[in-house]
C-alpha cells in the first residue's frame, strides 16, 4: 500500500514526542510562548505545557488552492495572525528548493 496524502487539518492533540514534532499548531505553540522550537522543546510540548496547549487550541489550519497546486515545484507557506487588539498580520514563504538540496529561500 502506497500512501498518497495524510490529511493533517484536523486538530489534534499531539499525544506523543513524535507526534508533536509533526504538529503545526505544536510548533506554532511553542514558538508563540518561547519565541524558538528546538527538538528537546517536543518532549514538554507533548505533555500539553498549559500556555502552549492553550495556543494550539487557538490554530486553525486550512487547506489553500494555491499551496496545493504549486507542489511539488514550490513550497508555499502562507499564516494570517490575529493580534490581541484584532489586527490581523499576515506572512508567506515560497521555497524553490528542498532544504536537503542546499539551496532554498
Amino acid at each position: 500500500m502506497s500512501i498518497v496524502r495524510i490529511d493533517v487539518l484536523e486538530p489534534a492533540r499531539a499525544a506523543a514526542t513524535h507526534q508533536a514534532k509533526f504538529s503545526m499548531p505544536c510548533v506554532l505553540g511553542l514558538i508563540a510562548v518561547r519565541g524558538y522550537a528546538i527538538v528537546g522543546d517536543f518532549n514538554e510540548a507533548s505533555s500539553c505545557n498549559p500556555p502552549i496547549c492553550a495556543f494550539m487550541d487557538r490554530v486553525t489550519m486550512v487547506e489553500d488552492p494555491e499551496t496545493e497546486s504549486a507542489y511539488p515545484e514550490r513550497r508555499l507557506g502562507k499564516i494570517t495572525a490575529k493580534t490581541p487588539d484584532d489586527s490581523v498580520v499576515q506572512g508567506r514563504v515560497n521555497a524553490t528548493h528542498y532544504p536537503s538540496s542546499g539551496s532554498s529561500q
